[in-house]
């Protein structure tokens, strides 16, 4: 399983055209959805193929593999996230991989791939404040989901929000993110979070993306949504 051709074998091998349609259709409009090209291999099938790819000569499929497939740029963000490494070589792969992300789901799932242990939660967040200002909008994406996914815990979920809500709004999937930062944020801590949005100016949009997640969430009690009304 090291050499492209054979990836690419094992990718098609698993292709499921319906799923790829859509996945086509969950891109967002400013890429050209036509030229984007999806095997329709499913996640779990990813993450499995990545972590046998992990047991051999991972580095070597990290520098053949190409960006021709939605599901190759997918597959070697899992290797980079489950290759047994120190946290500095993986961060060194991590900045390099960022700038190939174009999509939320490729992001995204990225960041959940990492599940980071407490004990590793300092030494990342340096590391994640750097895209905290970038102009990129899915590097900006990475960091505030990587905030949501690992730091919404006791003892740093009041700084994480405060990076998240620090955030430009430089694009619709950036907002995206923040809300549902603060969304969950608001979850969690829902006497916080309420108060939080009193107090807090957010944009028109991310207020109104927060807000909405709020109330379709399963976690979140009515007398809290009801709450929002007075907003």
């Amino acid at each position: 399983m090291q050499e492209s051709n054979d990836i690419l074998q094992i990718l098609f091998s698993y292709q499921d055209k319906k799923y790829a349609q859509f996945v086509q259709k969950l891109l967002p409009t400013n890429i050209d959805r036509a030229n984007v090209k999806i095997i329709g291999v499913r996640l779990p099938q990813l993450r499995k193929i990545a972590k046998k790819l992990v047991k051999n000569n991972w580095q070597k499929f990290l520098t053949q593999n190409t960006d021709e497939y939605f599901e190759q740029i997918m597959l070697e963000g899992f290797v980079i996230a489950y290759a047994p490494i120190d946290i500095n070589t993986k961060q060194n792969l991590i900045k390099n991989f960022l700038p190939k992300i174009n999509n939320w789901s490729i992001c995204d799932s990225f960041c959940a791939s990492f599940q980071l242990k407490a004990k590793d939660r300092e030494a990342y967040l340096s590391f994640i404040k750097n895209y905290l200002n970038s102009p990129n909008e899915y590097e900006l994406r990475f960091a505030i989901v990587m905030l949501l996914n690992y730091y919404l815990t006791e003892d740093f979920a009041d700084d994480a929000l405060q990076l998240v809500y620090n955030t430009k709004d430089i694009s619709y999937s950036v907002n995206m993110a923040k809300a549902w930062a603060f969304s969950k944020y608001f979850s969690y801590y829902p006497d916080k979070g309420l108060k939080f949005l009193q107090i807090q100016s957010l944009s028109k949009d991310v207020f109104k993306m927060t807000c909405q997640k709020i109330r379709d969430s399963h976690r979140v009690s009515s007398r809290y949504k009801e709450a929002l009304k007075n907003l």
